[in-house]
């Protein structure tokens, strides 16, 4: 079984994967395993002929020059995406994090899909709090809505309540998975 866990921006996706593996599930970051394969020598060669600049391809290039080219964006999409996909199968985790699930259609690669979400209200409140005097706001309307991610949920994980009550969410959809999880 492999289960998403997936959810926009400071909805607590983060905050949960790590429950999980207090609770002594396996777990794993699409974001983490992205960052790693961007760095790839052929993936930093293919980034270099596509954004026509010289190696090393860095990040905040990346963003800056995707945030305006919407073909760009789909093809640094098509290069990063299928790598970190590869990489994610090759991992032995129970529960991978995977931001942009519905978007680069990995979904059909899961076995369950948890929704993480907190409100809108809340998110822009974390975003405000973590983005202060910067375009992070901004980051919303670049994703899925949490509204639309729903229609996909095996489960809907809600971070916008106690630490105690999320952890105790998790026990309970665990096991009706028929995992157990450790509550500390």
């Amino acid at each position: 079984m492999r289960i998403a866990i997936t959810g926009g921006i400071s909805e607590g996706k983060s905050t949960v994967i790590k429950m999980l593996q207090e609770m002594g599930a396996t777990v794993v970051s699409a974001d983490a395993i992205a960052k790693d394969v961007f760095w790839r020598q052929d993936v930093q060669e293919a980034l270099s002929v596509l954004l026509e600049v010289q190696e090393p391809v860095s990040p905040v290039l990346v963003r800056s020059a995707i945030s305006i080219d919407e073909e760009l964006r789909r093809g640094v999409n098509q290069l990063i995406h299928p790598a970190v996909l590869e990489e994610i199968e090759k991992e032995n985790a129970l529960f991978v994090e995977v931001p942009l699930l519905m978007e680069t259609i990995m979904h059909p690669n899961f076995d369950a899909i948890w929704v993480v979400t907190c409100g809108l209200e809340e998110q822009r409140r974390r975003l405000e709090e973590r983005y202060a005097n910067s375009p992070g706001l901004n980051l919303i309307s670049t994703q899925l809505s949490s509204f639309a991610r729903l229609a996909f949920a095996d489960s809907v994980i809600l971070t916008n309540t106690s630490e105690e009550e999320t952890r105790a969410q998790l026990k309970k959809e665990a096991k009706t998975y028929g995992l157990t999880l450790v509550v500390s």
